[in-house]
């Protein structure tokens, strides 16, 4: 019976560490590369990673760390198809932080770039975990896809298809934050307080019931593919639309996830309210206990009101002399009472 044409695919890993991390960095922000390693199948085909360490991306008026990949070849003429991961390996050989591309077309020369892999600042914060010892562990992960020969074999013999155990695992995440990052096939403009941020009205529907209204309901934003928000700052809207895409979080500031926080409650993110206000209760502090309970009572988040509360009154010497409790005496006398009386249940 004839055998259909199909594709192999070969996939396999390159763990690159650049010791003494932070003095392999310089005031030139030069470029730092990996020794080229090659396919395992193919000594011809080789591969080299490199890190840019400060990498400026206007779109976000922030330093990032960029990684790219580059593919090279003796031979003339070779081309395939490869997609790849990059990630960074934590103090417990776990990954802390993980992007991966779609499949790409490479060359002799070619090189692919993530080029807002993770913020710089973020990558210092997070210095014990992803630099331990200034010690930074890359794993490449690299799959090249390859058209397997079209001839067909005729055999009297039956045929057995021995399927694998296990399945790829799932990338969808992976890929949509790709597309997000190439700004393919945008049809809407998120004006954010003068900032743009191009985004898919589909996935923006699908994802969240407050665009979905906005773009069947509102005809301007509908006819015009452009919508103005004032009322959320342009590095907490990035998090909201990388949430609505991947439906994760990344690491941020306990600040950051106050307004975040706001802002998933004002576009009816339940999920997202949700994990802020885990994230807010794990950085429950004497200085910011007052202020977290504030907004959580604001916006409806009743298990975090509960644990805000908890916490003041196990704390309520040294939280009732910041600036945040005094707020709360002077704008919130009720929460003040449901502190010092009442018995709030979470939800």
């Amino acid at each position: 019976m004839p055998l259909d044409s199909e594709q192999d695919y070969e996939s396999f890993n390159y763990l690159w560490i650049i010791h003494r991390y932070e003095g392999s960095i310089d005031a030139t922000n030069s470029k730092i590369s990996s020794p080229q390693f090659s396919t395992p199948s193919n000594e011809r085909h080789k591969w080299s990673i490199s890190v840019e360490p400060r990498y400026y991306a206007d779109k976000y008026k922030l330093d990032f760390l960029r990684l790219s990949l580059k593919f090279t070849c003796v031979e003339a003429n070779v081309e395939l198809s490869a997609r790849f991961k990059f990630s960074i390996m934590d103090s417990e050989r776990k990954i802390g932080q993980g992007r991966r591309s779609a499949f790409r077309d490479w060359k002799s020369g070619k090189e692919w770039s993530i080029s807002s892999f993770i913020e710089r600042d973020a990558l210092f914060e997070r210095k014990e975990s992803l630099l331990p010892d200034d010690k930074l562990s890359i794993l490449c992960e690299i799959t090249v896809r390859r058209p397997s020969s079209s001839q067909h074999e005729v055999s009297n013999q039956p045929r057995f298809d021995i399927m694998p155990m296990e399945t790829p695992s799932c990338t969808l995440s992976d890929d949509l934050s790709q597309l997000l990052e190439d700004q393919e096939f945008c049809d809407v403009t998120l004006s954010v307080n003068g900032q743009q941020f191009k985004a898919h009205k589909g996935i923006l529907a699908a994802r969240c019931s407050v665009f979905k209204a906005m773009f069947k309901h509102r005809m301007r934003e509908a006819k015009s593919s452009r919508v103005e928000i004032t009322d959320i700052k342009p590095d907490v809207f990035r998090e909201l639309l990388h949430y609505i895409y991947t439906g994760k979080v990344k690491y941020m500031e306990t600040a950051t996830f106050m307004d975040l926080l706001v802002a998933a409650d004002k576009y009816d993110l339940q999920s997202l309210k949700s994990l802020c206000g885990v994230a807010l209760n794990k950085h429950l502090t004497h200085d910011n206990a007052a202020n977290i309970l504030i907004i959580a009572d604001s916006h409806q988040s009743e298990k975090l009101k509960a644990a805000a509360i908890s916490f003041i009154k196990s704390n309520a010497f040294v939280v009732m002399s910041t600036d945040g409790w005094k707020d709360m005496l002077n704008h919130y006398p009720n929460l003040v009472w449901e502190v010092k009386n009442g018995n709030v249940k979470s939800k």
